[in-house]
C-alpha cells in the first residue's frame, strides 16, 4: 500500500526502489516487498528468483492485498489462507518483546487462515474462532518472510503514530538487528516463539514464562533472564553508589553552608553596630 511504501521510504538508512512489473530486477537487495502487486503480469520465475534470494539471507515482506496470488506465493506464505472475511475483528498483539508495544486495532477485512507447521513466530491474531494469524514471521533458508496480513485501507492502524515505528522494528527484525533489551529480560517476563527451551531444559511452544534465571533458547537466538532488572543487577553499581554518596555529602555541605550564612550575616551586623556604638561613646562620630 502507499502507507507501507511511505513508512519504509521514511526510514533514513533504507534506499527504497519501486519496481513496476512485468520487469523486476532481483538481486543484491536486503529486503523485498510484495505489496499492491499485479501478479498476473509478473514474469515467470520472478517469485522463484525472490525466493532464492530469501533462502540466501534476504528478507521478504508479503502484504495483504486484493487478488493476492496464493498459488504463486504458496511456498513463501507462512499461513494457509482459507477465505477473506468482511467481519469486524480485533487484531490482538501476540508478538515478542520488540513488537509488544503496538496496538493493531480493528480490521473490517482480513484473511481467515491457519498457521503452517513451519517454525513461525505469530505477532498478531484476529479474535475469530480459529485465532487466524494476521502478522507472522518465519525463517526461510538463511532469510525470513514477514507476512503482514492487515489490509491497511480497512484498519486505522495505518493512521497511528505507531505505524512507521512498527515498520522500523519489522525491518530490524528482517535484518537480524536485535537490541540489548530484547535479549535481556527480568524473570517473570513472557517469551514468545515457536520453540522455547528453558535453562533447565523444559520446552514450550508459542510462549513461556521466564520463571528461571539463565539463558532461554527462543527459536534461533538466546535470551538471558535475570532475577533483577538490568540496572539493579549491574555489577558496576558500587561506583555509582560512591558517586551518589559524594553528591549527597556535597549537597549536605551546601545545605550547611546556606544554613550558616544567615548566622554570619547577623554576627557581622551586630559587630558593626557595636563598633559604631563604641565610636560614638568616644566621640569619634
Amino acid at each position: 500500500s502507499n502507507n507501507l511504501y511511505s513508512a519504509l521510504d521514511a526510514i533514513g538508512y533504507l534506499n527504497v526502489e519501486k519496481a513496476e512489473p512485468p520487469i523486476v530486477r532481483v538481486g543484491n537487495k536486503k529486503i523485498y516487498v510484495l505489496s499492491d502487486v499485479d501478479y498476473s503480469i509478473i514474469l515467470p520465475g520472478t517469485i522463484e528468483d525472490i525466493a532464492k534470494e530469501v533462502r540466501n539471507g534476504a528478507g521478504l515482506i508479503i502484504a495483504a492485498q486484493d487478488n493476492l496470488d496464493r498459488e504463486k506465493l504458496k511456498e513463501l506464505l507462512p499461513v494457509e489462507i482459507t477465505a477473506e472475511s468482511r467481519e469486524e475483528r480485533v487484531v490482538f498483539n501476540t508478538g515478542p518483546t520488540k513488537f509488544e508495544k503496538f496496538d493493531f486495532g480493528q480490521s473490517s477485512k482480513y484473511y481467515r487462515a491457519t498457521l503452517k507447521n513451519n517454525g513461525s513466530t505469530v505477532i498478531a491474531v484476529a479474535n475469530d474462532e480459529q485465532s487466524s494469524p494476521v502478522i507472522v514471521s518465519v525463517p526461510y533458508g538463511r532469510g525470513k518472510v514477514f507476512f503482514y496480513g492487515i489490509f491497511d485501507q480497512y484498519n486505522p492502524f495505518r493512521l497511528n503514530t505507531q505505524y512507521p515505528l512498527f515498520w522500523i522494528e519489522a525491518v530490524e527484525h528482517l535484518t537480524d538487528k536485535q537490541g540489548h533489551a530484547e535479549l535481556n529480560v527480568e524473570t517473570g517476563s513472557i517469551l514468545y516463539g515457536n520453540n522455547i527451551r528453558s535453562p533447565s531444559g523444559k520446552r514450550s511452544r508459542v510462549y513461556a514464562i521466564a520463571d528461571e534465571a539463565g539463558f532461554y533458547e527462543v527459536d534461533n537466538y538466546n535470551v538471558a533472564a535475570n532475577l533483577l532488572s538490568q540496572d539493579e543487577s549491574d555489577i558496576s553499581r558500587p561506583v555509582e553508589l560512591e558517586e551518589s554518596l559524594d553528591v549527597a555529602q556535597s549537597e549536605q555541605k551546601i545545605r550547611q553552608e546556606f544554613n550558616l550564612a544567615p548566622f554570619f550575616i547577623i554576627v557581622a551586623l551586630l559587630a558593626s553596630l557595636f563598633e559604631i556604638y563604641i565610636m560614638k561613646r568616644r566621640g569619634d562620630v
